[in-house]
């Protein structure tokens, strides 16, 4: 997976999705702490820190999605065939060069 196109990889939207739950518990933890004794403020909190969290990380998964769709539906049927088949090709021939690379390496 780690030679696939950038347009169809999908690691850094999840590793950023993963940043901001951490960063919101990091947050948000605290001041739960805090207002534990005030049982409003504590479910208002506790609320929005869940739904927070939940936007963030469901915009990250699907918007990147979104947005390749919205991209690919203004081409036409050959154009999209020859966009898909040039990021393929990319892949392939890094994947390539790297497992030559890698058995140089090991000759040497």
């Amino acid at each position: 997976a780690r030679d696939i196109e950038s347009e169809f990889s999908e690691a850094k939207y999840i590793g950023l999705s993963i940043f901001s739950m951490c960063q919101a518990f990091l947050t948000g933890i605290p001041i739960v702490a805090v207002v534990k004794d005030i049982p409003e403020a504590f479910y208002l909190v506790t609320v929005f820190l869940i739904f927070i969290l939940c936007l963030v990380v469901l915009s990250l998964i699907f918007l990147p999605k979104v947005q390749m769709q919205q991209k690919y539906s203004k081409m036409s049927r050959a154009e999209q065939k020859k966009m898909m088949t040039i990021s393929v090709r990319r892949s392939s021939l890094k994947s390539t060069e790297m497992m030559l690379k890698s058995v140089e390496d090991l000759k040497n």
